[in-house]
């Protein structure tokens, strides 16, 4: 079976309703949180400067927030 197979039996929509990413990483099978907090992790050690962490989606994203000003 291929993984995004796999994904729609957990979840049928694939969409995670979630407000931060710690509760998107809790809502995913258990096999992948460790994957997906370490890729979270060496993410965050190397983002560029003015880039945020965000939820969008239901999925996490990394972007920079803008004014119209800018």
């Amino acid at each position: 079976m291929r993984d995004i197979e796999a994904l729609a039996l957990v979840n049928p929509s694939g969409y995670y309703a979630s407000n931060s990413p710690e509760d998107y990483i809790s809502q995913l099978p258990e096999e992948r949180r460790e994957a997906v907090t370490k890729l979270r992790q060496t993410i965050k050690v190397n983002l560029l400067e003015g880039f945020q962490e965000t939820m969008s989606y239901g999925m996490i994203n990394y972007v920079v927030l803008c004014s119209l000003n800018c």
